[in-house]
């Protein structure tokens, strides 16, 4: 192959390749938008995450949390806390489990 067919094929692959890992962030993005839109309207009763959650997310209707996760930073710690504790309108209650090394706390 030629220098010059071996660049605009290698171009084409990286924009192919790159173009891929845009759409999957996109899709991922997606879902995860609708996966707050249903929790937040009751159609979703449980939500699994790793990391999705962390920051930025405002979902009061949350009333139990399961922290698998263990973490030694306060901020992210009381971040994860108080997701579960914020008011909302038919919320009477909050409850944390927290798993740390297969044994609850």
């Amino acid at each position: 192959m030629h220098h010059h067919r071996y660049g605009e094929w290698m171009g084409q692959t990286l924009e192919n390749i790159i173009f891929d890992f845009k759409k999957k962030q996109l899709l991922r993005w997606l879902r995860f938008c609708s996966s707050i839109r249903q929790l937040d309207a009751g159609d979703l009763e449980v939500v699994l995450t790793v990391g999705l959650f962390n920051e930025g997310t405002d979902i009061p209707r949350v009333d139990t949390q399961l922290l698998v996760r263990p973490t030694e930073s306060l901020t992210v710690f009381t971040q994860q806390v108080w997701r579960g504790l914020r008011l909302a309108e038919g919320k009477s209650h909050s409850v944390l489990y927290m798993l740390e090394r297969g044994e609850a706390h």
